[in-house]
């Protein structure tokens, strides 16, 4: 345990580089949860406290590549525990690569100041993640829905005509349009032949 007065000979970035040391060991010890527990509620609290403290603590430094990064991984914990993303083991995958760069940036004053190609992609890939929107495939079906057969009059069926529901597909849909189009074109063509043989006779 480290007292208080050993403290006090740290400098900002020793103090820095402590911090994240601990709060990366949650990060990974609750993201491996994540992917055995299916109401994760407590573990994205974790860890949406632990990235607070990473971005809090680069923030007094000065870190800015560290800030950027746990911002973003913060805001996808958040994302997950209000239910809008759904973090899956590939998701899982990139924020423990965020982890891991965030360990790197403590370690190394070379990815601690200017713009970094390899953690831009981390934080694109994370922003990605607290932003995907999954929509559900519509597989189009056909249901017919018989009413229940109970003993009425041909003037209830007649009264009451909602007792007989069709649920068509759109293939099926557009060939009851296509036939009506015909019939319609049928039509007129016999019109206009019944009218020329009026005349004829």
């Amino acid at each position: 345990m480290i007292e208080d007065s050993d403290l006090s000979q740290l400098s900002l970035l020793d103090l820095f580089n402590m911090e994240v040391k601990t709060q990366v060991v949650l990060l990974n010890n609750y993201l491996l949860a994540l992917e055995t527990n299916p109401e994760p509620q407590s573990e994205l609290a974790a860890l949406m406290r632990a990235a607070h403290c990473i971005k809090g603590a680069a923030r007094i430094v000065r870190i800015e590549p560290a800030v950027t990064l746990a911002h973003v991984m913060e805001d996808c914990f958040s994302a997950a525990q209000a239910g809008t993303v759904n973090l899956t083991t590939d998701c899982v995958d990139v924020l423990l690569q965020g982890v891991d760069m965030l360990q790197d940036i403590a370690d190394n004053p070379n990815l601690q100041q200017g713009n970094h190609p390899q953690i831009q992609s981390l934080v694109d890939a994370i922003a990605n993640i607290s932003t995907a929107v999954t929509i559900p495939a519509i597989i189009p079906q056909v249901q017919i829905f018989q009413p229940e057969i109970t003993p009425s009059s041909p003037i209830e069926e007649l009264v009451n005509p909602q007792n007989r529901t069709v649920r068509v597909s759109t293939d099926n849909l557009n060939r009851l349009m296509g036939l009506a189009g015909e019939t319609i074109v049928a039509n007129k063509w016999l019109e206009s032949f019944t009218e020329s043989f009026l005349q004829e006779v």
